[in-house]
């Protein structure tokens, strides 16, 4: 197995992603450049979604929430992996901020 190097001995991301998770699919592969930006994307991705989300992460942003539930509401089949404490935290505040 040979993997491409890039200067200074580090191996190249698109390397290993070839290797190991996208062959010849690294050009689907986008660089987000803050924190906003990335979010925005999850939930277009999220939004999208027909049939099924898998979302697993350590934090949820409150945005990342809404699309889920809204997503729930539309028949998507949800699945979160998330810190039990962190995502319940956030679902009750979301829900006190909801209630009326």
């Amino acid at each position: 197995m040979t993997c491409a190097r890039a200067a200074q001995g580090s191996i190249n991301l698109n390397g290993i992603l070839d290797l190991v998770f996208l062959p010849n699919k690294s050009d689907q592969i986008q660089m987000l450049p803050t924190y906003e930006k990335h979010m925005d994307k999850l939930v277009a991705e999220v939004n999208k979604s027909k049939r099924s989300i898998m979302f697993a992460s350590k934090n949820i942003d409150m945005k990342i929430i809404d699309s889920l539930i809204e997503s729930m509401n539309r028949g998507v089949k949800v699945e979160v992996i998330s810190e039990k404490y962190d995502f319940e935290d956030k679902i009750n505040k979301l829900q006190m901020m909801l209630s009326p």
